[in-house]
């Protein structure tokens, strides 16, 4: 059970800090292929402010001018980016929401969020669109990350637990009587990739996934 506390917490958390590792060390002319609705470190800017917004509706807060602000920013922009930080920075966390602790934290995390984005935009600006010799290796991994990221969540074991080690809702492929069965599923998996370059297209095991990422 501890294991698959660690597995479900490293798919929801260390997962998405793979994904913008992987598109930060893209060169700059690779990461302008990859669409708005794909980049990490974007889906992270909304993700962070769409967390806020509940958050200020959820404690009955207005947050009108976060929004109006946010709403005129483009994200893309780095001078208009740096805009909205300013704001975050000199007029939400120490003015309108001096007083609220749990919604500064949540501004705090969205302008992290910025800054890490902020970051990349300028490094685009200075080094042009020059490319990099393991582009092609690291555009193939950033690429599986979601694909891998919804094959282990197909596997993941978050039913809640009885008895103090029965975890329920388990699908019937999740019990042990089968773990000698997904034993040889992975090693047929690691073997054919490793001796034949084959896959199991849509069935490759999430051990033979790790390893074609690597």
């Amino acid at each position: 059970n501890r294991q698959e506390e660690f597995r479900t917490d490293f798919c929801r958390t260390k997962l998405l800090g793979l994904e913008r590792m992987l598109f930060k060390v893209l060169s700059s002319s690779k990461r302008s292929e990859i669409d708005d609705d794909s980049n990490p470190l974007i889906k992270q800017v909304k993700t962070a402010y769409d967390n806020f917004s509940k958050g200020a509706t959820y404690y009955d807060t207005s947050f009108d001018e976060v929004k109006a602000s946010y709403e005129s920013t483009h994200l893309k922009d780095l001078k208009s980016l740096e805009a909205f930080m300013e704001d975050v920075t000199s007029n939400f966390i120490p003015k309108i929401y001096q007083k609220e602790a749990y919604l500064k934290d949540m501004l705090v995390k969205l302008y992290a969020a910025c800054l890490e984005l902020a970051e990349v935009l300028e490094n685009d600006e200075h080094t042009g669109q020059e490319s990099y010799i393991e582009d092609e290796a690291t555009y193939a991994a950033f690429r599986r990350v979601p694909k891998f990221t919804k094959h282990l969540e197909n596997t993941l074991q978050t039913g809640p637990i009885v008895h103090g080690f029965i975890r329920k809702n388990k699908r019937m492929s999740q019990w042990a009587i089968f773990a000698p069965i997904r034993l040889l599923f992975f090693v047929i998996g690691n073997f054919l990739l490793k001796g034949f370059s084959l896959r199991c297209f849509f069935i490759d095991p999430i051990s033979t996934e790790i390893k074609i990422m690597g």
